[in-house]
């Protein structure tokens, strides 16, 4: 995976610790383990936050 001076600059906002539980998070959503949230998944994720897309 490439990043970008965008994304490594956040990173260094972020401890390891709180990585880890994004990653942990957005695993849980990654259904096919594609390493991205599909429209299906993104679907998914909304209605457990209340939201109707």
């Amino acid at each position: 995976m490439v990043r970008t001076d965008q994304q490594a600059e956040a990173r260094s906002y972020l401890s390891e610790e709180m990585i880890a539980e994004f990653k942990a998070a957005f695993d849980m959503f990654d259904a096919d383990g594609g390493g991205d949230i599909s429209v299906k998944e993104l679907g998914t994720v909304m209605r457990m936050l209340g939201q109707t897309p």
